[in-house]
């Protein structure tokens, strides 16, 4: 991934720039839901909630997005965030009576007023000083029935509109206060140099905004660039000095990432579970977002955009998207960390086709709809432990399927580990899961060792190991019907059999004869069949395999997988011998 960072960085610039998300410098959109309306001499007229309903039944309500200055970034420091922020820096609001809590609250309300007081002297705006104004009456015991509302939030945002000519104290458009904001970000920045993503010398950043939403990541945010160690600095250099970007373009990427990321907003980023985000965007003609919302369809397994995808490839007619490229990264969090892992950048009209080939190399009968990522890395993990492996695998799987390039052995590796510790492969759905990533990835190796595997029973398949897997489910089902029970073959045999089937199956078939015996008995039309179903799978092989490597259990399970599904498929033109479910 190092090779890519500056490939990834300048993508996610070029996007934040032609989605016009960042022309403000020092501005992002914020939640401000409480607007103090005030006069020139800082009397409270009204305070607004601009909090208003979800468009969809039953959706949270939310506060409208208003751009304002930046967040400053603040853990345990005092650091009030200019002109708009909580209750506990606009008023000093604090719930707890306990000494420290209540003197830090006053020390973040004075961190508040002081901005403030500071913008009054150097640029003399009217509205900066009606706020000060206000805020002193505030302190002075007037308007504290009404502010904060009782109904407010800890974390609720607050502003400040001046009557009646209707100027926002946090609105960029007052070029007053913008160049006072800008100003002020000097002690973010160091000397100017060249910066690394778009080499044009200007100010560096020293630290980067947050970018919130990753999984794994702390819920306020968490750095992508970060220096908070000496030791991960080099030559002297302080904070973002070592890896130089400008305020620009990293306004630019943080505010591209926190977008996507954003269920409310662009919305272009799946979630793998609690470990990894998907981030994915598209670049050239694609102006009505298209193919932005049909990748991420995709990517969760959206069984219409599959059928789509599908439909289009069979009618020969293209998929209603622009020629551009498409890139997604894969983002772990580690608290205050954030890592990029797995970059990818395809073209859209290749990216499609990969992702139809990899649909088509997952399809698996009795599957009931398209796997998601996170369906796949569900399947391949132990219970309550999906965050392991979704961190190691969701990236490598995620490439393979847009790039159309080998699945990652360690997909194989898993499955084939959870099949030998439980008995998933019984359950219809993770069963489906994991026979269709083990065909998948058998598929793609290199030179197709195993042939072209197929979603259903192939009785041709001679391989000893597939038909090993196939002999394991004919004898489950026989002593299933013979003794009118759960069999219990595959609890206890399934590991063995598939890692060395030569020590067991001597040890099933003598046991099979006597449940064929009692079948006779009930029903002989499917001791007949089942008689002849274990000679068909024993006829190409001369002896049982005395041990089967990875790709060979691999191919064991599948070959479980398919014979078992056949046994509770219905057929249309089922013969009386074939009905045997």
């Amino acid at each position: 991934m190092v090779g890519n960072s500056i490939a990834v960085f300048e993508s996610l610039v070029e996007f934040a720039q032609s989605k016009n998300l960042v022309d403000v410098e020092g501005y992002q959109l914020r939640p401000i839901r409480w607007l103090v309306h005030i006069r020139s001499d800082g009397s409270l007229v009204n305070v607004e909630d601009t909090q208003t309903a979800g468009d969809r039944p039953g959706a949270k309500p939310r506060p409208k997005q208003s751009l304002a200055p930046t967040t400053p970034k603040r853990s345990i420091n005092v650091k009030a965030s200019a002109f708009v922020d909580n209750s506990k820096y606009v008023f000093g609001y604090e719930t707890s009576a306990k000494e420290e809590t209540v003197l830090r609250a006053q020390a973040c309300k004075w961190s508040f007023r002081d901005i403030i007081r500071f913008a009054c002297e150097q640029t003399r705006d009217e509205t900066a000083a009606a706020a000060l104004r206000f805020l002193e009456r505030f302190d002075a015991g007037e308007f504290l029935d009404r502010v904060p509302p009782a109904d407010h939030a800890t974390n609720d945002l607050f502003g400040f509109i001046l009557e009646p000519q209707r100027s926002a104290l946090h609105d960029p458009q007052n070029r007053t206060l913008h160049t006072f904001i800008v100003t002020r970000e000097s002690d973010r920045v160091s000397n100017e140099v060249a910066c690394s993503v778009c080499e044009r010398r200007g100010t560096v950043a020293r630290t980067h905004d947050n970018i919130k939403g990753v999984a794994g990541a702390m819920p306020k945010g968490a750095d992508m660039v970060s220096f908070n160690q000496s030791a991960f600095c080099s030559y002297g250099f302080e904070q973002g000095a070592n890896a130089p970007m400008c305020l620009s373009c990293m306004a630019s990427y943080t505010t591209a990432l926190n977008a996507m990321l954003d269920r409310h907003k662009l919305k272009q980023s799946v979630r793998i579970g609690n470990a990894a985000s998907i981030v994915y965007w598209t670049r050239g003609g694609d102006a009505n977002g298209v193919a932005d919302s049909l990748f991420g369809e995709l990517l969760e397994g959206s069984p219409e955009a599959v059928g789509r995808l599908f439909q289009s490839a069979k009618t020969g007619l293209k998929m209603t998207v622009y020629s551009g490229r498409v890139y997604a990264v894969t983002l772990t969090g580690d608290r205050a960390r954030i890592a990029a892992r797995n970059w990818i950048e395809e073209t859209i009209s290749s990216a499609l086709e990969n992702l139809r080939r990899h649909f088509a190399d997952l399809d698996m009968e009795g599957a009931d709809r398209p796997p998601s990522i996170w369906a796949l890395l569900e399947a391949l993990s132990a219970a309550g432990k999906g965050e392991a492996t979704a961190t190691t695998l969701s990236g490598p799987l995620t490439y393979a399927a847009l790039c159309g390039r080998p699945y990652p052995l360690g997909a194989l590796e898993a499955a084939v580990r959870r099949n030998r510790a439980d008995n998933k492969m019984l359950e219809r759905h993770t069963g489906a899961l994991r026979a269709g990533i083990i065909k998948a990835v058998l598929l793609r190796l290199p030179s197709q060792p195993y042939g072209e595997l197929k979603p259903m029973l192939d009785p041709e398949t001679k391989e000893p190991a597939y038909r090993c897997g196939r002999l394991l489910a004919v004898l489950d089902r026989l002593q299933e019907l013979a003794t009118g029970a759960a069999a219990g073959v595959v609890e206890r045999y399934f590991g063995s059999a598939s890692s060395a089937p030569a020590s067991v199956f001597g040890t099933l078939l003598r046991n099979a004869q006597n449940h064929l015996s009692k079948l006779d008995q009930t029903s002989k039309s499917n001791g007949i069949y089942f008689n002849r179903l274990i000679g068909e799978i024993l006829a190409s092989m001369a002896e049982f395999p005395h041990t089967l490597s990875v790709q060979e259990q691999g191919l064991f399970a599948l070959g479980f997988y398919h014979q078992r599904q056949t046994f509770f498929t219905k057929r249309q033109s089922a013969t009386s011998e074939d009905n045997v479910t």
